[in-house]
């Protein structure tokens, strides 16, 4: 009698374990197609214009996404082979860089250059808007000097 009991008790928790990994896998399907059809509209390709380049009949990927599908490993290379700039780690669960080649040290080089550029356009902001100023006074001199009156003074917004 013991014995039914633990079978049951095996039988319940498999079913269980079946479930949370179809779960897991419909999460992981999801998400996946999230990215990466994020990513082709970024780059302004299709899904369908994919599947054709792989040889695959044009709604394959269509119909994959629109179900959250797993695709198998062969597809998934494929994929990564048709665009090798895309991480695959990132590609199937959402960490890392989003393209290859890409490092944090690289990124805070490329936040150190566009903080060295934010601050060279201020400074240039600064300038103009100095010269501006110049120019402004240069009128009000030449004014003066071709009329013998001062110009009258007007409020700049």
């Amino acid at each position: 009698m013991a014995k039914k009991t633990i079978t049951k008790e095996v039988n319940v928790t498999e079913s269980n374990y079946q479930g949370k990994r179809t779960k897991e896998r419909e999460e992981y399907a999801t998400t996946f197609w999230k990215r990466f059809e994020a990513y082709l509209k970024q780059r302004g390709d299709k899904l369908s214009t994919l599947a054709r380049h792989m040889g695959l009949s044009p709604n394959y990927f269509i119909s994959a996404s629109g179900h959250n599908s797993v695709i198998g490993i062969d597809i998934f290379v494929k994929i990564i082979k048709s665009y090798p700039e895309l991480s695959p780690d990132w590609l199937l669960t959402g960490e890392g860089m989003q393209f290859r080649g890409l490092s944090i040290e690289g990124n805070n080089q490329n936040n150190k250059l566009l903080e060295n550029i934010e601050l060279k356009r201020k400074d240039m902001l600064e300038t103009v808007n100095e010269m501006r100023g110049l120019c402004t006074r240069m009128e009000n001199l030449q004014s003066t000097y071709t009329t013998g009156k001062p110009p009258k003074k007007v409020k700049l917004r």
